[in-house]
């Protein structure tokens, strides 16, 4: 979506440096109007278009322009790329581990928590991910932050199903909304999800559950 927003950007970008350009044509002519005659006008004008340092002059202007306006953003904010993963292990119910490329990775599944080992539902919250995603490829998408402070990285994720699975869990009661800035695009939807698990006292706000 950047990628085409930056391509509007620049095609209007370069619209207008054309017209800029047209415009200063246009009143280089109106100056020559009105101060030549009119049997001299036709031939100055062609003489200064058909001139071929003027032509490249105005196409190194052009180049140079679309360069900047192409040129390429710093590595830190380039538009980032979801990535593919097949998931060969599930920790918790919110941390799974996948296989990147040639190496293996530990992902933490972004804006939820899911019950601790000795926590009711625990058992249940990681055979639920196992469910959605062991063995599966998986789509990856990062927010703001790429790794957490144990190095483990933070994604929303997407099953071949289409599922967002962090958001599912959370539709279960398998897990409790934990969003933490700056990594908030999806907690709207998020919220949404977890509100609807506890309008229907699913999971771990099903009171039985809780206090068994």
């Amino acid at each position: 979506m950047k990628d085409e927003v930056q391509k509007s950007l620049t095609s209007s970008f370069s619209l207008q440096l054309f017209s800029t350009i047209w415009n200063l044509e246009l009143g280089i002519w109106n100056l020559i109007t009105s101060s030549f005659s009119t049997s001299v006008i036709p031939t100055f004008y062609n003489l200064l278009m058909r001139t071929e340092k003027l032509k490249i002059l105005l196409l190194v202007m052009i180049l140079i322009a679309l360069r900047i306006a192409t040129v390429s953003e710093p590595s830190s904010s380039r538009p980032y790329s979801p990535e593919n993963a097949l998931c060969t292990k599930v920790i918790d119910g919110d941390t799974l581990v996948v296989k990147l490329g040639e190496h293996e990775k530990v992902v933490r599944l972004l804006g939820i928590d899911a019950p601790e080992k000795g926590e009711a539902l625990f058992d249940k919250a990681k055979c639920r991910l196992e469910e959605l995603a062991l063995n599966k490829y998986l789509l990856l998408k990062k927010d703001t932050r790429n790794t957490d402070k144990y190095g483990r990285l933070l994604r929303y994720v997407y099953n071949s199903d289409k599922v967002f699975i962090n958001a599912q869990l959370l539709r279960e009661g398998l897990a409790t909304p934990y969003v933490v800035p700056p990594d908030v695009k999806n907690a709207p939807l998020l919220l949404k999800a977890s509100q609807e698990a506890q309008r229907n006292a699913r999971g771990v706000w099903d009171q039985k559950i809780l206090f068994k």
